[in-house]
């Protein structure tokens, strides 16, 4: 898990120990688990406009909230709760087995105990050396959403995404997560990086409008 494969593409090669994080090209980011491109991978990542307007996103992603972001994609991707049932179940299935001398309780009892260990290390192992890659150094990041897509100006990408590339958008504890059409990538956007709640409204109402949406309820007035 430390040392990254050679990153996919033509102008793949090893990695020096300087760049653990980038590939020599700067398109693809090693995240812990595979190689990730840089943004959200499509043909249609153009230029930008220099006129685009729309709600903006300016933030820096920090340790803390890029873990908890990959721990619940990693969860929800993987129905991690099914597993920890499944891997509950062989291991009590197993001991039984061994109790009454019956053949195959001690591989049941170790695949449930493998299973089991193989989610704690991508708990407590995989995921904060992700996060750890991910905001080390930090990548200050703008972000600005109209009704052609999404312009993105950032130290490792300059250009728009039309929105057919993005299929869904998730929210989750004051994160929203917009999903690449093509692959498992998700761009990651703060709630906090949008400067008032008018412009998070904005936001809230184009990726409805441009993607399969599943966001939370906004707070009623009352109690807010």
């Amino acid at each position: 898990m430390d040392s990254a494969p050679p990153p996919p593409g033509p102008s793949a090669q090893p990695l020096s120990s300087a760049h653990a994080q980038l590939s020599p090209d700067g398109q693809w980011r090693w995240d812990g688990f595979v190689w990730q491109p840089t943004t959200l991978p499509d043909a249609t990542l153009q230029p930008n406009a220099p006129t685009s307007t729309g709600p903006q996103a300016t933030f820096t992603l920090n340790y803390t909230e890029t873990k908890a972001a990959l721990d619940w994609l990693v969860k929800r991707k993987d129905q991690m709760l099914v597993r920890i049932i499944c891997a509950l179940f062989l291991i009590g299935v197993g001991a039984q087995e061994l109790l009454n001398h019956a053949n195959g309780g001690l591989f049941l009892g170790a695949l449930g105990v493998y299973a089991l260990g193989r989610f704690a290390y991508r708990v407590y192992v995989t995921i904060p050396r992700a996060a750890t890659k991910l905001t080390t150094p930090p990548d200050p990041q703008r972000l600005i959403f109209t009704e052609s897509g999404l312009h993105i100006h950032g130290s490792t990408a300059d250009g728009e995404l039309e929105w057919s590339a993005v299929s869904h958008t998730y929210e989750h504890a004051g994160m929203y997560f917009l999903k690449s059409a093509k692959r498992p990538v998700h761009q990651m956007v703060p709630a906090r990086a949008f400067a008032n709640p008018a412009t998070e409204t904005e936001f809230r109402d184009l990726v409805k409008r441009h993607t399969r949406a599943k966001l939370l309820d906004p707070p009623s007035p009352e109690t807010t």
